[in-house]
């Protein structure tokens, strides 16, 4: 009995809630608004891949794709946490985590971008995934190395973290969240 208690604890705070709505913004390649049923707002992050940021090879293409998958449909959100930069700012302002299927066709945004070579998968969040989602999005991401597809067609892409890393301090490089355009401040 004791056992079963435990298992059911663990799933309890293991699920994700859903949230099923509209996208009306596609904010980056992986960042975009949702509209719920009840009208409410959310900014959601796909889960398990990085793409491209603002000055990198490939950006503007992941956001157009990224665009021509979600915006204007109606998808389904799993959503395991915030943002890990939730900590310091305001929860309105927060984006989710999200595990995204389109419907009604149940297309998975994230691997899509994968399998075009437009994104990486975040190896550093892995266990967030599942056992499927890790195995399908690794493999795809091998398939779109060996093809040479999206980023891959440049010899050594750098992968968005070691960018973020190198251009931090570039406000024009900025990543924001959803709604939020970042403005280079005017010089004097």
């Amino acid at each position: 009995m004791a056992v079963l208690a435990i298992c059911g604890l663990y799933a309890a705070t293991s699920h994700a809630l859903q949230i099923e709505g509209i996208v009306t913004e596609v904010v980056d390649g992986r960042t975009f608004v949702l509209k719920d049923n009840s009208k409410t707002i959310h900014g959601i992050i796909l889960m398990g891949i990085e793409t491209p940021e603002k000055g990198q090879p490939k950006y503007a293409e992941a956001v157009r794709e990224t665009k021509k998958v979600l915006r204007n449909r109606k998808v389904l959100v799993d959503w395991y946490r915030l943002e890990s930069r939730c900590s310091t700012k305001p929860a309105k302002d927060c984006s989710k985590v999200a595990k995204v299927l389109r419907s009604p066709d149940g297309l998975d945004p994230a691997l899509h971008l994968l399998q075009r070579g437009l994104a990486w998968h975040a190896i550093s969040k892995i266990m967030e995934q599942s056992t499927t989602d890790r195995r399908l999005y690794s493999e795809a991401e091998q398939i779109s190395q060996f093809k040479r597809l999206g980023v891959w067609t440049q010899l050594k892409p750098e992968p968005p973290w070691e960018f973020r890393k190198h251009h931090k301090k570039n406000p024009e490089i900025a990543t924001t969240a959803p709604g939020k355009a970042k403005r280079p401040k005017k010089k004097k």
